[in-house]
């Protein structure tokens, strides 16, 4: 497929190196590492194995623990089992009453974190180059404090009679899927085909 045509919207462009480096087969090292980074302390998934069962018994199941893994890299296929998730609601006040008093903690399987951590460990050399600066949630060695005070800074002149006009959209995290119109905010994304795949949450 010639993905050319792409390459105006395209910001962040990786080397063929680096694009080998990422598409090379999954070494049963990576595996392996993979497995025994996990903390033994981590909450079990469904399955109710912890990453210490991993280890402790790795002489007797890593060889097929090792060809699962390889057949996914290799075919992308990952049984349901496996990507199931257990939610585990942990209060975050005394007396919790509603849904927003809990924090929703998901609990993975080992093996379902395991190829997760493969994969990031690939792609972490490249977040430096691949990640928009603005992007500062969930990536080491950033805060997302700093954006609260970039915003902070940003609306501190908007009522300034000497600046250009202006506006600005505020949305709701929590509502605004559900709540915002759609329409509206697709209309501005035609161009690059986003319209197609935008759909309200019912």
């Amino acid at each position: 497929m010639d993905l050319r045509y792409l390459r105006p919207w395209a910001s962040h462009i990786i080397t063929e190196e680096e694009a080998r480096i990422l598409t090379s087969p999954v070494t049963r090292t990576e595996i392996k590492q993979a497995f025994f980074d996990i903390e033994e302390d981590k909450a079990p998934g469904p399955d109710g194995y912890s990453s210490g069962f991993y280890k402790a018994a790795w002489p007797v199941i890593g060889e097929e623990i090792m060809v699962a893994v390889e057949e996914f890299f290799l075919h992308g296929r990952l049984l349901k089992q496996v990507n199931a998730t257990l939610l585990a609601l942990i209060p975050k006040v005394q007396n919790p009453v509603t849904v927003a008093d809990f924090r929703p903690i998901s609990c993975c399987n080992v093996l379902y974190k395991a190829i997760t951590k493969i994969l990031v460990q690939r792609i972490r050399p490249l977040l430096s180059r691949l990640v928009s600066p603005t992007q500062n949630a969930f990536i080491p060695g950033r805060m997302i404090s700093d954006n609260i005070l970039l915003a902070q800074e940003l609306f501190a002149g908007y009522n300034q009679q000497r600046t250009p006009p202006r506006c600005a959209m505020k949305v709701d995290l929590r509502k605004g899927i559900r709540h915002s119109r759609v329409g509206f905010s697709a209309s501005h994304f035609t161009a690059i085909w986003v319209s197609t795949y935008l759909h309200q949450v019912d």
